[in-house]
């Protein structure tokens, strides 16, 4: 039917030898690409983890976690006085 259509298959002319030859030359090339994504991934993962190490320093060093329950007793504690604008309505 590949003869009729006018497309030839190459891979029915190949020898079984040539066959697993070019099926390992896949495998092989695959296998590299892995690689290289890997080492992207690893690369840009330690990136990240100084990035997240260096906020958090940052974050520290700064006061943000000084007062933790401050805010949260504020909010209960919070006294509700008309505001000038409601006044005026």
């Amino acid at each position: 039917m590949a003869a009729q259509t006018g497309i030839v298959d190459y891979q029915a002319e190949l020898l079984p030898e040539q066959k697993m030859a070019r099926v390992q030359d896949l495998q092989a090339a695959k296998a590299v690409v892995l690689m290289e994504i890997l080492y992207l991934l690893i690369l840009l993962s330690l990136i990240l983890f100084g990035l997240i190490v260096w906020v958090f320093f940052w974050a520290v060093g700064s006061g943000q976690f000084d007062d933790l329950e401050g805010p949260a007793h504020r909010i209960l504690l919070d006294k509700d006085e008309p505001t000038e604008s409601s006044d005026k309505k």
